[in-house]
């Protein structure tokens, strides 16, 4: 972001939580700052624009924990929903054999 990288390391945040944070609620907010086409840029001073609400450590671990179980239940989903498909991939070859 921003030069080559730009590195935060604020006091009692846990990473996941901001990486959920960036990549989630505020993904829009930060792409009015991307600048390029082929690789994006996000500058430290545009960085410096965007507030992040940071709950306490309790709180932080706990809306973590919940959506690393909401992914986990989404990444079996999607294996699920790959088998259906295969299974009726297969299916329907033997249909019009």
């Amino acid at each position: 972001m921003g030069g080559d990288v730009t590195v935060f390391t604020p006091d009692n945040v846990n990473a996941t939580f901001i990486s959920y944070q960036i990549n989630g609620c505020k993904r829009r907010e930060l792409s009015r700052f991307a600048k390029g086409t082929t690789i994006i840029h996000i500058g430290t001073s545009d960085l410096e624009k965007c507030h992040i609400s940071v709950p306490c450590s309790e709180e932080q671990d706990v809306i973590v924990s919940f959506f690393m179980t909401l992914d986990d239940q989404i990444d079996n989903e999607k294996a699920l929903l790959e088998d259906w498909r295969e299974l009726k991939k297969g299916l329907l070859q033997q249909m019009f054999i």
